[in-house]
């Protein structure tokens, strides 16, 4: 009997075909979780819940807004807009939750359909014309938070705020008058904030992606384009080692079985020891990144990242805990498969044909018998 084997050019083939199902293992994994989670839309919604995030983006819109007031550096010389803290009392009255969930999705489209190759406007933008109406509504009150916050007038400078006439939001004292001279400022901060509702513009750039670096683009399409191609290239080196290995059942499958299971081992222990300090990591890239950091989003970028990140690596862990399941039970299979012969043709033909010149046993006494009657 022959054992089954493969040819020497079929095990050279699996050989190679193994090489780029290794190449192909890490990118393949990441394929799925990178696709549902990390370019997902509603990934990035549910950060809306976290309460950190909310006053994250008041921070950052209310920075935002007041760097790109037209006029904002020529107005510096005015009192109220030289203690800047009061700029951004007025900003944030307009910035109510409604608009913050509103802006902050449309921020998370945008970029989610530069990253998916569905948009090729690269700059994220926020629309101003909801806060901007929002702003006039509340000047009222706006203005009353100011007042109740600014300490009490000198005479002197209450007497600037009786005399003239021609006072406007620019030449009003940082203080709180007397209340017989409280309607007045108040009326001069509401006009203020009106003022400073027009000067906004209906539609402020908040990040240009293209500034990460100039050939961004390009080595993300490309990187992109390789994960989103691995999962097929992956599968079907995994046929093909079947298929050249399939005139042996036992190797086949503790070929594939072990070819799963090293790297799931050893990618498991890596993803293990990056959930374990990964906030840190997170906040290691945050830090080195001065896009974000110019643009005043290094703390939402870092909460996102952290809450994403996170559920992206989880992800990943229990795929690669599925196919090392899967790799241990091809490789134990394997084990309590018997090796398998091949029938030798020639010794099978010669059994055959003795088989067909032997007399049948029934047979076999007669001619004992007559035998002994001729020797007698």
């Amino acid at each position: 009997m022959n054992i089954k084997k493969p040819s020497i050019v079929a095990i050279f083939s699996a050989f190679l075909l193994s090489l780029i199902l290794l190449i192909t293992f890490i990118p393949a994994i990441l394929a799925a979780p990178l696709e549902l989670i990390v370019l997902n839309t509603n990934s990035y919604i549910q950060l809306l819940s976290q309460p950190d995030l909310q006053s994250e983006l008041t921070k950052v819109f209310s920075e935002q807004i007041v760097l790109r007031i037209p006029g904002y550096h020529e107005m510096e010389n005015s009192r109220i807009y030289l203690n800047v803290p009061y700029v951004k009392t007025i900003l944030k009255s307009g910035i109510t939750t409604p608009w913050i969930e509103r802006e902050f999705t449309a921020i998370v489209n945008q970029l989610i359909l530069f990253l998916n190759f569905r948009t090729p406007d690269h700059q994220l933008t926020i629309g101003m014309t909801d806060y901007k109406n929002d702003l006039r509504k509340n000047s009222v009150s706006t203005a009353k938070i100011i007042l109740n916050d600014l300490p009490h007038c000198t005479s002197a400078q209450e007497e600037i705020i009786s005399n003239n006439k021609l006072l406007t939001f620019k030449d009003v004292p940082i203080c709180r008058p007397s209340p017989s001279l409280l309607p007045i400022t108040q009326t001069l901060i509401q006009n203020g904030i009106d003022d400073l509702a027009t000067q906004i513009p209906a539609e402020i750039q908040i990040i240009d992606l293209f500034t990460i670096s100039s050939q961004f683009y390009t080595y993300y399409s490309v990187l992109r384009w390789l994960i989103r191609l691995s999962p097929l290239i992956f599968f079907l080196s995994l046929l093909g080692i079947s298929l050249l290995l399939r005139r042996s059942r036992k190797l086949m499958l503790g070929w594939i079985g072990w070819l799963i299971c090293i790297p799931s081992f050893l990618f498991l222990i890596v993803v293990g020891i990056a959930l374990v300090g990964f906030d840190q990591f997170a906040s290691l890239i945050v830090t080195r990144s001065p896009i974000f950091q110019n643009a005043g989003f290094g703390g939402i970028i870092l909460l996102g990242l952290q809450l994403i990140g996170f559920q992206f690596f989880i992800w990943v862990f229990i795929i690669l805990l599925i196919f090392l399941v899967v790799g241990i039970i091809l490789v134990i299979a394997a084990r309590s498969i018997k090796q398998q012969a091949e029938p030798d043709f020639l010794e099978e033909k010669r059994k055959l044909i003795e088989g067909e010149n032997s007399p049948p046993d029934d047979e076999l006494p007669n001619v004992s018998k007559s035998r002994k009657n001729k020797d007698s």
